[in-house]
C-alpha cells in the first residue's frame, strides 16, 4: 500500500492496497492477489472514538471490519486477469465466508473462481443458507451461479443453478460426437426436496435440467463423476404395517436425449 489513514470514527482508508492469501506474499511472491485503488475498512459494532487504541473490554470486536474495495484487479502471478469496480467483505463471522481459487488449465485457460456463503436465517424451525458463485475463465468467459439450502424440521430443499455464455463450447467435445454442435448458452439447473409428510408418508423429488451432455464434464467434474445427468422424478411413499405403497413420476426433461429418465 502507498499509505493508510485512520479516522476518528475508526474508519481506515488505504490507497493502492494489495491483498493475497498466499503465505509468501510478505516476501513479494504470490500466486494470486488482488490490487485495489482504494480500500476502506469500517470496524463493526459501536466504536467509542475516544477509546480507539486503548484497552477496553467494549472494543473486543474492534478487529472485525467491513471492507469496501474500489477499482480492483485480480492477478495470477504478475498477470492481470479480471477487473471489478467494487467489492465488499463483511466482518468475519458465520454470516459470510468468501472463497477464491485461481490457476490455469488447458480447458479453461487462466481462471479465477469465487464464492461467498451466507446464513440468511438460522432458527430451530428454519435454516436458510446460500452461496453465490462468480467465475472467470479466459478461454470460456464469465460463469454465474447460486446454491441454496432450506431446512425445516420435516424437510430439506436444495437448489443449484449455474450458467455461462461459453466462448468455445466445443473445445473438449469428442470428434464426431452425436451431441455436436453445442449451444454457447450452457447451464445446469437442479432442485431437490425431501419432505416427511406424516409418520408414515414421505415425498422425495428432483428436477434436473442440463443444457448438454458435456456441461458437468467441462465445469463440474465432481458432479459428472457421480452422476453425469441426474434423473428427474417425484416419489410419494406410504409405509403400512406390513407393506409399502410408492407412486413415482419420471418425466423426460433433457431435450438432447429421447429417453425417459430412470429413478436412481
Amino acid at each position: 500500500a502507498d499509505n493508510a489513514t485512520r479516522k476518528a470514527d475508526g474508519e481506515v482508508v488505504i490507497k493502492n492496497a494489495t491483498a493475497s492469501p498466499c503465505p509468501d506474499f510478505s516476501e513479494g511472491h504470490s500466486v494470486f492477489s488482488v490490487k485495489s485503488g482504494e480500500l476502506k475498512a469500517y470496524p463493526s459494532g459501536n466504536v467509542d472514538s475516544s477509546q480507539i487504541g486503548k484497552p477496553n473490554k467494549e472494543q473486543s470486536d474492534f478487529d472485525q471490519y467491513h471492507y469496501w474495495a474500489y477499482d480492483n484487479v485480480f492477478y495470477i502471478g504478475d498477470i492481470p486477469v479480471m477487473w471489478l469496480p467494487i467489492m465488499y467483505k463483511p466482518p468475519s463471522n458465520r454470516n459470510a465466508f468468501w472463497t477464491v481459487t485461481g490457476g490455469s488449465s488447458t480447458d479453461w485457460g487462466t481462471y479465477v473462481k469465487t464464492s461467498n456463503n451466507w446464513v440468511l436465517w438460522d432458527q430451530p424451525d428454519l435454516q436458510v443458507t446460500t452461496s453465490n458463485l462468480l467465475d472467470y475463465y479466459s478461454l470460456r468467459g464469465f460463469g454465474y451461479g447460486n446454491a441454496t439450502t432450506v431446512t425445516t424440521p420435516n424437510s430439506i430443499t436444495q437448489s443449484f443453478a449455474y450458467g455461462i455464455h461459453d466462448k468455445d463450447p466445443g473445445y473438449s467435445l469428442p470428434t464426431n460426437s452425436r451431441y455436436s454442435p453445442l449451444s454457447p448458452d450452457r447451464y445446469n439447473l437442479d432442485l431437490k426436496n425431501i419432505t416427511h409428510l406424516t409418520d408414515r408418508a414421505d415425498f422425495r423429488g428432483r428436477f434436473s435440467d442440463i443444457s448438454d451432455f458435456y456441461f458437468n464434464n467441462d465445469y463440474f467434474g465432481n458432479f459428472f463423476a457421480k452422476d453425469p445427468y441426474p434423473a428427474s422424478y417425484g416419489n410419494l411413499d406410504y409405509q403400512f404395517d406390513w407393506s409399502s405403497l410408492s407412486l413415482t413420476f419420471r418425466p423426460q426433461v433433457y431435450n438432447w436425449e429421447n429417453t425417459v429418465q430412470e429413478l436412481p
